[in-house]
């Protein structure tokens, strides 16, 4: 008996055959996919949140800005909060090659926002 096994063995191909080869690579493919969408996914929420932190430091120099004013007003233009007599701000929060950019208005209000706004940056994919 035992030789018989032994003898089926040794005469059965050693390749895959076409049906395990195509099911190896679907197997590889799934696998391959969802770790791309976890991935990619997981870079669109830490692009938001890093907007919103950046967004939210501004926030705070500006109100920094007025604070040590002569006049008590709030920055019209974003470069007055890392430029200027009394920078706020210690560098350029538009100089990183991020996929929005950060605004004051111009109005005087003091408000910061972006372009386009941070919760639009995971729509975009």
């Amino acid at each position: 008996m035992t030789r018989k096994i032994k003898e089926d063995t040794e005469d059965r191909p050693k390749n895959f055959t076409l049906g395990e080869g195509i099911a190896a690579i679907l197997i590889l493919v799934v696998f391959v996919g969802a770790i791309y969408f976890a991935i990619t996914g997981v870079s669109d929420e830490t692009e938001e949140k890093t907007c919103e932190i950046q967004v939210e430091t501004v926030r705070a120099a500006v109100e920094g800005y007025r604070l040590i004013d002569d006049d008590d007003d709030y920055p019209t233009d974003i470069k007055q909060i890392y430029t200027g007599k009394k920078p706020t701000l210690l560098y350029n929060p538009n100089k990183d090659s991020n996929n929005y950019t950060i605004h004051i208005k111009s109005d005087g209000s003091g408000e910061v926002y972006t372009t386009p706004a941070c919760e639009e940056l995971s729509d975009k994919a």
